[in-house]
């Protein structure tokens, strides 16, 4: 027998911030995520009402201590993942943004779902 599963739409904004050296700064998902290890872009799923703008300067700031302006639409892709043991297929569209750094310090974080 197959059960079906629930489907879900999220929207998430992502910030691909290069160096002079074209190096990207990446989060590390840490072991309260569900992909510990995982290396990813800075960014999050848009809260209900927010712009997306707003998404990926408040998520970079949470995620690294960086404060970032938004520079450009870089891409938006879409993935589907399945996730029987939630009894949920996801659809995510994700919006990548170019920014540039504005301030702040680098900082890893404790006990939180990145950490590095």
């Amino acid at each position: 027998m197959t059960t079906a599963l629930t489907p879900l739409r999220r929207i998430a904004a992502y910030a691909v911030c290069a160096d002079s050296a074209d190096r990207v700064l990446l989060v590390r998902a840490s072991e309260r995520s569900g992909t510990p290890g995982t290396w990813s872009l800075p960014g999050g799923a848009v809260d209900h009402g927010e712009d997306p703008n707003h998404t990926v300067v408040r998520e970079t700031a949470a995620e690294t201590g960086l404060s970032v302006a938004v520079t450009g639409l870089h891409d938006v892709l879409a993935d589907m993942r399945a996730l029987p043991e939630r009894g949920i297929t996801i659809h995510t569209d994700r919006l990548i943004y170019r920014v540039s750094v504005r301030g702040g310090t680098l900082a890893g974080r404790v006990d939180r779902p990145t950490d590095l």
